[in-house]
């Protein structure tokens, strides 16, 4: 048992298992700088072993302040420390550390063929870019549960779904609907095409989930300025970053439209931007409003590096200088910029990029504006998808409110 290991041998032994996963050189490198501390932490208070209270105490004695505060208001080398005694706390009860495979890591060839099949199936039928990225996403996972019990696609059954299903509990039910949903098109898929003997998309439970359930995470205009003002425009990285803000929060495009941007979507004669959303494939024309035009040719011509890259905003630093934003780069931006203001964060708050959006469509509806005309704006294909909004507009909800005393005498 690994809690009753002396603390010296259990520290060498968790930075072999993390060498053998094969992570990061600046994972390794943190967790040796933090092993180090721990070790002379564990000696003044006469720990032996150890243990996640002593993991907990050592975070404790670094930052005593914020060591319970919200993951995106930590300073950064608490949230550091933090994942890497997360690490530890695993491999001393799991006896191993479970590294999350990247790109095909743990599948087959014939899964990746499989795959490739399948994501050219969904092209022909019009799937988007987006969507047809979050089937591949599940199913890998899928296919890498088939695997660590040594079966395939080909003799998969019922059985094989519901362990699978049900190692997903505590995600979400969104998610849930969306794991289903992929599987359910996985499985019609090999059906059609006579790779399994049954359709077990049938086999698949039914899941149902209310279009309008869920309410939007949505910014006081107050904290979107805090937002904005945070950013230090006096460098090329926050040159792109204050553009890539500005442009989410006052014109509402989706992250993925932002990052895919190019320098010939912007009609810089009738001031206009101009494109198609990747994820509907509808194309949008909207106004470009002045104060974003500004922050986008201050960027263009003061801070974005030298390449070929025909996009508007791209990676400054080497090895990937030129290349694309990572869709995990809107949530960093927003967390660092969240810190920078020092803004208050309720619960599980969503906080990404997406939240600027949901803003800008409640602030549109405050002010009366029509739903049709919103809909052009968010380049949404049809009004009804504007609806859920209506469930932040606080004040027009206020007009449907009912008169308790009047309900209770009519009754």
């Amino acid at each position: 048992m690994k809690e009753q290991l002396p603390i010296e041998e259990f520290v060498s032994l968790f930075m072999e298992e993390l060498r053998y996963r094969e992570y990061a050189a600046t994972t390794l490198d943190e967790a040796a700088v933090l092993s180090r501390q721990l070790l002379k932490f564990a000696e003044k208070s006469g720990a032996i072993s150890y243990s996640t209270g002593l993991g907990r105490q050592f975070l404790v004695s670094k930052y005593p302040e914020h060591v319970d505060m919200q993951y995106v208001r930590m300073p950064r080398g608490l949230r550091n420390k933090r994942c890497v005694v997360m690490l530890m706390n695993q491999f001393l009860i799991d006896d191993a550390i479970t590294r999350i495979p990247r790109g095909n890591e743990g599948l087959r060839e014939d899964d990746k063929m499989l795959l490739e099949s399948f994501s050219q199936r969904c092209q022909h039928h019009g799937n988007a870019a987006a969507t047809i990225e979050k089937h591949i996403y599940h199913l890998k996972r899928f296919m890498r549960h088939l695997n660590s019990s040594h079966r395939t696609v080909t003799d998969v059954s019922e059985a094989d779904l519901i362990e699978f299903l049900g190692s997903m509990t505590g995600q979400s039910d969104v998610t849930l609907a969306n794991v289903n949903g992929s599987l359910k098109q996985f499985f019609s898929f090999l059906f059609e095409n006579g790779i399994t003997p049954t359709d077990l998309s049938l086999q698949l439970p039914k899941a149902r989930i209310t279009r309008l359930a869920r309410i939007p995470s949505v910014w006081p205009q107050g904290d979107v300025e805090k937002l904005l003002a945070a950013v230090d425009r006096g460098n090329p990285v926050g040159k792109r970053d204050y553009a890539i803000l500005l442009t989410v929060a006052k014109m509402g495009l989706r992250t993925g439209d932002v990052f895919s941007l190019k320098n010939e979507n912007i009609n810089w004669r009738e001031c206009r931007i101009e494109f198609t959303q990747g994820k509907t494939g509808q194309p949008v024309s909207l106004p470009l409003q002045d104060d974003v035009g500004w922050a986008i040719i201050d960027y263009l011509k003061n801070g974005r590096p030298a390449c070929d890259s025909p996009l508007v905003f791209v990676n400054h630093f080497s090895p990937t200088l030129g290349e694309p934003l990572k869709p995990q780069y809107g949530i960093t931006l927003m967390e660092k910029c969240i810190r920078q203001a020092k803004l208050p964060m309720k619960g599980r708050q969503k906080h990404g990029l997406h939240s600027l959006r949901h803003t800008l469509a409640t602030r549109l509806l405050e002010a009366k504006t029509p739903l049709p005309v919103i809909t052009g704006i968010l380049g949404q294909v049809s009004p009804e998808a504007v609806e859920k909004y209506l469930k932040v507009d606080v004040e027009s909800l206020r007009c449907c409110a009912l008169d308790p005393e009047e309900v209770f005498s009519n009754a």
